[in-house]
C-alpha cells in the first residue's frame, strides 16, 4: 500500500517536471525587452501572435497590481494612522493608473492578435 502510494506520488512529480515548463513556457515566448523588439522587426504572424502573449501577460499583471492596490486603499479607509487619508489617495491614484496600463496592453495585444490574423 505505502509503496504504491510513493509510486503514484513519484509519477506525479515526474509528469509535473515534465510537463509544467512547457506550458509554462507557452504563455509568452517574449522575456526580455530585446525580445519584443527583435519580435517587432521580424513581422511576421507567428511573432505578432508572441507580442500579443506578451501584452496580454502584462496587462494581467497591471489588473492584479490594481486590485491590490484597490485592496490597500480600502484597508487605509476609517485607520486611525495619520497618512491614512494620503495612503489612500495615493492608492486609488495608482489603481487608476494600473487599469489605464491594463486597458491600454489588452488593447496593443488585441492589434498584434489582428495583425497575426488570429482576431
Amino acid at each position: 500500500m505505502k509503496r504504491s502510494i510513493l509510486i503514484a506520488a513519484f509519477a506525479l512529480i515526474a509528469t509535473l517536471i515534465l510537463v509544467a515548463p512547457p506550458l509554462l513556457a507557452a504563455e509568452t515566448a517574449i522575456k526580455t525587452d530585446d525580445e519584443l523588439v527583435s519580435a517587432i522587426q521580424a513581422n511576421t504572424p507567428e511573432k505578432h501572435q508572441e507580442i500579443a502573449a506578451w501584452y496580454k501577460v502584462k496587462a494581467e499583471d497591471e489588473k492584479k497590481q490594481a486590485e491590490d492596490h484597490r485592496k490597500m486603499s480600502t484597508a487605509y479607509v476609517g485607520s486611525k494612522a495619520a497618512y491614512a487619508d494620503q495612503m489612500h489617495t495615493h492608492c486609488d491614484e495608482l489603481v487608476a493608473l494600473h487599469e489605464k496600463l491594463a486597458k491600454e496592453y489588452d488593447r496593443l495585444a488585441a492589434e498584434h492578435e489582428a495583425m497575426a490574423g488570429t482576431k
